[in-house]
């Protein structure tokens, strides 16, 4: 079985390091979106838990309990 020769090594490593980069911008990438989509998500939410109050607000019926004896 022949040894590798030097070159081949130094490739080998350049490939390597050239894919850890990549890999790092790809996360950054990834985490950048995450982010932002979790925003969005959290606004939803808020907007459909806050619709039932704003909506009752807007309606203009008033709640008073009436108890008649």
């Amino acid at each position: 079985m022949a040894k590798p020769s030097r070159t081949t090594d130094l490739r080998d490593s350049r490939r390597f390091l050239t894919d850890a980069r990549t890999r790092i911008f790809y996360k950054a990438e990834a985490l950048k979106q995450l982010r932002s989509h979790v925003a969005m998500f959290g606004a939803w939410v808020v907007a459909i838990r806050a619709a039932p109050y704003v909506l009752h607000l807007l309606s203009g019926e008033k709640d008073e309990l009436k108890l008649e004896f």
